[in-house]
């Protein structure tokens, strides 16, 4: 209570500032009156006791000065002052004013933007269970340069590691929803049948990709992100079972992913999933550049020594190429 004292009697005096100072100036001018009347029972004059008592008692501006300052009122005074002050001159001074608007606009905005990456890559945890055991693999050519990684590769990495628990990849796709509203834009990612399991995010309505359901002729499914389904479709209770036209060709709905899901989770348009096809091209060799290849992602078996993991993958790697 007594450190809140102070703070509501300011808020007080400022919050009722006009009754105070009306109170304080009636009670200042009541006095000055009296002590006017004093003087003139005594034989003074009445200009000369009016003068001499607003000389011996102060001015009622000074006193309301005075009053505002023991009640912290003054620096609120000088703030609106400065910043009347201020407008003044950039009213008169129209070029200078919109240099300084663009100059903190751009500021701001510089500081916004670099907040909001920071904040979706440092601060703000992941939406997948256990996030800590993920890692993005990928490979680093002769030339220092990351690449993306062959089927084969993916297949070996996955039979021979000790350090990852399961491996899943992806590759972005282009993608058009048919709608109420005609075609509309989604990210689309091809994904294997296993990356929400080791995402550890499951749909919230309907299931996940079946692994035959990357085989050709039954890879015409596709699980929605919550915006697609919410906005796009409209809530459609019964969506899970259902047919769209995703790329002008019929697929069947088997889920809806969570309200936070985002995957990959730099990308903030509507989301859809399919299964990735494999077709005969993923059989070929893994040094025929022709391959398809995909962003990979893993998940740690301990958390706690990532750098083994990657120590392990490539020597698996290295065995590969020289084979």
């Amino acid at each position: 209570m007594r450190l809140t004292a102070p703070f509501r009697s300011w808020w007080k005096a400022l919050a009722h500032r006009r009754e105070m100072e009306a109170e304080v100036e009636a009670e200042l001018q009541f006095h000055v009156e009296r002590y006017a009347e004093d003087l003139m029972r005594n034989g003074m004059g009445r200009d000369e006791a009016h003068r001499r008592a607003r000389i011996e008692l102060g001015s009622i501006s000074v006193q309301q000065e005075n009053n505002r300052s023991s009640r912290g009122l003054r620096p609120w005074d000088d703030l609106q002052a400065d910043v009347r002050y201020a407008f003044r001159q950039l009213r008169h001074a129209p070029a200078f004013t919109i240099t300084v608007l663009l100059v903190l606009a751009l500021g701001i905005g510089a500081n916004a933007a670099m907040f909001s990456i920071i904040d979706a890559t440092l601060l703000r945890w992941l939406p997948y269970q256990r996030s800590s055991q993920l890692v993005s693999l990928y490979l680093i050519d002769d030339r220092s340069e990351i690449s993306w990684i062959c089927y084969q590769d993916l297949k070996e990495w996955q039979r021979q590691s000790h350090r990852l628990q399961s491996i899943a990849y992806y590759a972005p796709i282009e993608g058009f929803l048919e709608t109420k509203s005609g075609q509309e834009p989604v990210s689309a990612q091809s994904i294997s049948a296993n990356l929400f399991s080791v995402l550890g995010v499951q749909p919230e309505r309907g299931r996940g990709f079946l692994a035959d359901e990357q085989t050709p002729g039954k890879n015409k499914v596709v699980i929605l992100s919550q915006p697609v389904w919410s906005i796009m479709l409209h809530a459609d209770p019964g969506v899970v079972g259902k047919t769209v036209r995703f790329n002008d060709e019929p697929y069947t709905v088997v889920g809806v992913m969570p309200p936070n899901f985002v995957f990959p989770a730099d990308d903030h348009d509507p989301q859809v999933w399919v299964p990735a096809e494999l077709t005969p091209a993923h059989q070929q060799p893994i040094l025929d550049w022709d391959a398809p290849r995909y962003q990979a992602i893993g998940r740690l078996r301990n958390v706690s020594n990532p750098g083994s993991a990657s120590a392990e993958l490539s020597g698996i790697e290295s065995q590969l190429v020289s084979q």
